[in-house]
This record gives C-alpha cells, sequence and structure tokens, in this order.
C-alpha cells in the first residue's frame, strides 16, 4: 500500500491526538473538580460541606462519618468513626488538627504510615486548573464545618 502525501496523514494523526488530550485533560479537570463543575456546563456551583465529604471522605469514612464506607474494609487499619471527634477530644471539637491532616500539613513519623489521602494539594489543584473555583481552605473549612454536624454526645 502506498501513501500519497504521508504529511497529511501525520497533520490528521496530530490532530486526533491532539483532540484525545483536550478530551483527556477535560476529564481529569471534571474528574479533580469533583462536584464543583458540571462538566456539562462552564459555570460553577458552590461546593458544599456535605458534598466534598461524599466524594472525597464517605469511600473510607461512610455517609456519616462512622466509619463504614465501602473501602473501608480495604485498608489495613480501621477507619476512624468521625461522628465522635469531640467527644474523643474533651467536648470540642479539635478544628485546627482535623484541618491539619486533611490538607496535609501534619505528617506521620518518619517511620509512622498515614492512612488517609493528603487532600489539601487535590484541593489546591482544583482550585489551580478551574478559574473561580474554591480555594483548598474553603473546602476544608466546610468538610469541617460537615463534620461538626455530624458530632454525637
Amino acid at each position: 500500500m502506498t501513501i500519497e502525501n504521508p504529511r497529511g496523514l501525520m497533520a490528521h494523526v496530530r490532530v486526533a491526538a491532539g483532540a484525545a488530550r483536550k478530551s483527556a485533560v477535560a476529564a481529569t479537570m471534571c474528574f479533580a473538580a469533583a462536584v464543583a463543575v458540571s462538566c456539562s456546563s462552564p459555570r460553577l456551583q458552590p461546593v458544599s460541606g456535605p458534598a466534598t465529604f461524599d466524594v472525597h471522605c464517605a469511600p473510607c469514612h461512610g455517609p456519616l462519618g462512622e466509619g463504614d464506607g465501602p473501602d473501608a474494609e480495604s485498608r489495613h487499619l480501621a477507619v476512624p468513626n468521625l461522628r465522635t471527634l469531640s467527644r474523643r477530644n474533651g467536648g470540642g471539637f479539635p478544628t485546627a488538627a482535623v484541618a491539619s491532616y486533611i490538607d496535609g500539613s501534619v505528617m506521620p513519623a518518619a517511620h509512622g504510615d498515614r492512612n488517609m489521602p493528603v487532600w489539601g494539594p487535590v484541593f489546591d489543584a482544583t482550585s489551580r486548573l478551574i478559574e473561580g473555583a474554591d480555594p483548598a481552605s474553603q473546602r476544608i473549612d466546610a468538610v469541617i464545618e460537615h463534620l461538626r454536624s455530624l458530632q454525637i454526645e
């Protein structure tokens, strides 16, 4: 088989590859934004604490934060019950500790193990990729407020 116009063929390959890259980038942005952006609409919606929790936390911690999410069994340690954070901290919600654990600013000792993903860089990347997206700190604050609402006596 003879190709008479190899440059034209290569141009089609480059266009197809470029289109595939654009689709992959769009899909990645939509995934990274989770519920921050409707992929069918460029209009941003505010991200709520419950929505962020449902996407990023509930797979392990469960819908109510009790440590019984569908991915909890795959962890090599028990997933903590987030509804008892205040009880375990003398009746006060440990806002700063929870924020630092979510955003990754507190990491375990050199030989320790962090059993939870670091969400700060994920939320930060989302806010950088998508103009007008909520800043990472705002999303973390929203998750903390949601966790505070889940506390039991």
